[in-house]
């Protein structure tokens, strides 16, 4: 079975997800095609809550795991922020 995160490599790169199916017995074209089955109700569903505290939440994270970037992400949250 194929993993999460063989399927996502299907969008990043077709070698890596051609060896993913390949290696799954399937074609590379099936692949693809489950993969956006998979991900289509996601993407059209509106998300539940506050965006404005998702994308303050997102932004956080972001510092929190490249603290280099706080300066920059400090800038691009401050009208989130308000």
């Amino acid at each position: 079975m194929l993993s999460v995160l063989s399927v996502v490599s299907l969008r990043v790169s077709r070698p890596c997800s051609q060896a993913a199916a390949d290696a799954a017995g399937v074609s590379y074209d099936s692949l693809l095609n489950l993969y956006d089955k998979a991900i289509i109700e996601v993407e059209n569903r509106p998300p539940s809550g506050e965006i404005r505290e998702k994308l303050i939440g997102a932004l956080d994270r972001l510092i929190e795991l490249s603290p280099e970037l706080s300066d920059l992400v400090a800038d691009l949250a401050a009208p989130v922020r308000r």
